[in-house]
This record gives C-alpha cells, sequence and structure tokens, in this order.
C-alpha cells in the first residue's frame, strides 16, 4: 500500500516503483492473453469453426450449415463443380453431386445437363471448409 500523502510507501509494503513495475506486467500479461485469444479466434474464423469456452479451455466448434443462397450465371462448368457470377459481380464456386436437387424454371426435376454455361441459377446450400458452398438445391431461373 502506498501512502500518497508522504510519497513513500507504508511500512511493510512494497517499494512504489515496484508496485508500478507489477502493475505494467499485470498490464503487459492481459495484453497478451488479449492477444492470444484474438489470434485464436482469427483463425476459428479463418476455418469457419466458432469456438467455445469450456472449464477454461478454448475448444473449436465443427462448422455448422450456413443456409446460404445466392443468384448468378453459370460462368464455368466442370463435372461436380460450377462457378457463379452472382448480380453482384461476386464469383461463387459451386460443388454438387448427385444428393443434389436440380430443378427447372416449372419446378419439375432437372439434370446435371441443365447446367449450362450462361444459364442464370439459384444455388441453396452451405459453404465448406474451403469456401465452396455444397450445393443441396440448384434452380434454373
Amino acid at each position: 500500500m502506498v501512502d500518497l500523502s508522504k510519497g513513500k510507501s507504508a511500512p511493510g509494503s512494497t517499494p512504489v516503483n515496484q508496485e508500478i513495475l507489477d502493475a505494467k506486467e499485470v498490464v503487459v500479461i492481459n495484453a497478451c492473453r488479449c492477444l492470444l485469444a484474438l489470434l485464436i479466434l482469427g483463425l476459428s474464423i479463418g476455418a469457419n469453426r466458432p469456438i467455445r469456452a469450456r472449464a477454461g479451455l478454448l475448444v473449436s466448434v465443427p462448422p455448422q450449415a450456413s443456409g446460404f443462397t445466392v443468384e448468378g450465371k453459370i460462368t464455368e462448368r466442370a463435372p461436380g463443380k460450377l462457378t457463379i457470377n452472382s448480380e453482384e459481380n461476386m464469383l461463387f464456386h459451386i460443388l454438387y453431386d448427385d444428393k443434389t436437387e436440380i430443378k427447372q424454371k416449372d419446378g419439375k426435376a432437372g439434370s446435371p445437363a441443365d447446367l449450362k454455361v450462361g444459364t442464370k441459377v439459384r444455388v441453396e446450400g452451405d459453404f465448406n471448409d474451403a469456401g465452396a458452398i455444397k450445393a443441396r438445391t440448384i434452380t434454373l431461373l
């Protein structure tokens, strides 16, 4: 404890300079903890995996369905893959497979053969770890 009226430490306490050093160490330690938490959070966001604290530990949680929808024109096509240019002029990489529902304009069932370059589509799906959209439904517009 510091006796501010005399500018000296009270008897039996840490000298003033030591208290200031101790306070600076606490600030540095807390700053390091904050930076570490931000680093872990940043890595988690980059991996599309949220982090939750459990019993004093940080645990990475597997990605959950994102429910993302995008509309745009098909600019590239390969088996199981599409590239779509959205109305906002952003490119999206789409993955599809035999479980993906493909629908015609009239709502009837479609097929991968209907997915042609230049065709406008709406894709509903979820982002994967690589940032591509795993399509659940592709609707021709």
